[in-house]
Parts: structure tokens; C-alpha cells; sequence
């Protein structure tokens, strides 16, 4: 003859040793029914638990991601174009946004000078000084970055850019209307 709740203990060579234990433990002395609620009440209390890690963890993520975020505006720093001896130009193009900034100004200005290393790697901190065809030096300046870009009168000007790896030079023709492109590689 079989006791109520004695079909556990049949069953239980099944179950994990832990379990086992426990059913053998209350065997006759709880309701299978009343067993089986408590341990769906259990598993609910480690679920709430587990979804207010899932909540805390998620919120720590998004208040970082937002930290960031916020630095990363308050370092950006708008480019502003500097005037000197009557040249007004701009520098930089180190990062996505700051090279993305200057490109989109890039019609402001008729002389675009572009410079890079061996492999295509950018430069910035490239001397360079624009020659005008009577000979005097018209803009004198070291790049914060690889994009440098003038505003000058028509003409043709000579342009000279030393940097780490040597110094290059070339010609280039600001033309009335539009601009030109000078680009500069060092091998």
C-alpha cells in the first residue's frame, strides 16, 4: 500500500541528489501539491531577483554610455578658420568628427592641402609655408592635423611642407572660382 506523497520517493532516482534529499525529508509529511507550489514560488523570487540584476546592470551600462557620450561632446571643440596676414584658413582632420567638420567647410576655401605618410597614414605637426609668385612667404603655419585648408588670392603659389619624414614641395594654381587640391605623400 502506498502513503500519500510515498510516489516521490519512487520517482526520486531520477531527480538530482539535492532534490532527492528534500523529497525524502518531507515525504508524507507535505502535500505533493503544496511541494510543488512552494518551489514555484522559489523560482519565481529567483527570477524578480535575477530580472533587478538584469535592470541594475542595464541601467549602470546606459548611464556610462551616456557619460561618455556627454565628455565626448564637451571635448569637441568647434574649428574655428584663423586669419593671419589677410589668409584665413583651418587645420586639423584627426578624428571622424573633427576630418568631417573641416570637409564640410571645404568650400569656404580654394586651397585644399591634404598630407600623409608611407602606408597612407596621416600626418599633422607638417610645416608649411605658401610662397606667393612675387616671393614673399603668404601663410606660414604647423598643421594640428593631416587636412590644411586656405583661403587665398588667385595666383600661382609655391607650396613647401617639411615633416618627420623629410620635406616635399609643390606647385599649385588657385584658380578665380572653385579651388584646388594639393595633395602630399611622402614614400
Amino acid at each position: 500500500m502506498l502513503l500519500p506523497g510515498s510516489f516521490l520517493i519512487l520517482g526520486a532516482a531520477c531527480i538530482d541528489a539535492r532534490l532527492r534529499n528534500r523529497i525524502v525529508q518531507f515525504a508524507g509529511v507535505i502535500d505533493p501539491f503544496d511541494w510543488a507550489r512552494a518551489q514555484c514560488t522559489a523560482v519565481r523570487a529567483r527570477h524578480v531577483r535575477g530580472r533587478r540584476f538584469v535592470r541594475a546592470v542595464a541601467v549602470l551600462i546606459a548611464s556610462y554610455t551616456l557619460s561618455c557620450a556627454l565628455a565626448r561632446a564637451q571635448e569637441a571643440e568647434p574649428i574655428a578658420p584663423v586669419t593671419e596676414n589677410g589668409v584665413t584658413y583651418v587645420t586639423g582632420g584627426v578624428g571622424e568628427d573633427e576630418s568631417s567638420a573641416i570637409r564640410a567647410m571645404s568650400s569656404k576655401f580654394n586651397l585644399r592641402m591634404l598630407f600623409a605618410g608611407k602606408d597612407g597614414i596621416y600626418l599633422s605637426d607638417v610645416d608649411v609655408v605658401v610662397t606667393g609668385s612675387s616671393g614673399a612667404h603668404v601663410l606660414t603655419v604647423r598643421t594640428s592635423g593631416p587636412m590644411l585648408y586656405a583661403r587665398l588670392a588667385p595666383g600661382r603659389y609655391h607650396i613647401s611642407a617639411t615633416g618627420e619624414q623629410g620635406k616635399l614641395e609643390r606647385w599649385a594654381t588657385v584658380p578665380q572660382h572653385g579651388g584646388t587640391n594639393v595633395n602630399f605623400y611622402w614614400r
